[in-house]
């Protein structure tokens, strides 16, 4: 018996946290850095894809726009009724992702909510979608990014 296990919460328990369930260490909670790496990697991407939608949104208005004469009293009246609308929201959607995202940058906590709230919806775009939902999630929901976030109102 000269090689005992360490006992969790004993004094010579390791520093890392104990994994009761399997039996070995869960990693140690990530630095504030590499948290606001994280957060910063987020907000790029959702800015990004926030001008992508924005810009492909006022393309299809214009197309739009630009074939109504051709198309009016035809079949396609129907795709310019519903088509417009539906660009402009993902005009104003595009517009506000990326704002969100330039604003979670300099870790604004509306913005943290924002992209929460985006995360969840984009959960449901299997596959990417669920993966990319699921890693904002993670990463915003952490105990280290809250605390980020926290020190940030000061």
């Amino acid at each position: 018996m000269s090689e005992d296990k360490a006992v969790p919460n004993s004094p010579q328990a390791p520093a890392e946290a104990f994994d009761p369930l399997g039996g070995g260490l869960l990693p140690r909670p990530l630095p504030r850095h590499e948290v606001k790496v994280q957060v910063h990697t987020i907000g790029y991407a959702y800015a990004a894809f926030g001008a992508v939608l924005f810009l492909s949104a006022i393309a299809l208005d214009l197309f739009l726009v630009s074939k109504q004469e051709a198309w009016s009293r035809s079949p396609a009246e129907l795709l310019i009724i519903l088509g417009l609308p539906m660009s402009g929201f993902l005009v104003l959607l595009g517009l506000f992702m990326a704002i969100t995202g330039l604003k979670l940058i300099e870790l604004r906590s509306w913005a943290r909510t924002a992209v929460i709230v985006f995360s969840i919806f984009s959960l449901f775009l299997f596959p990417l979608g669920t993966f990319w939902g699921a890693y904002c999630l993670w990463v915003l929901h952490s105990r280290n990014t809250k605390t980020v976030f926290a020190e940030q109102r000061f």
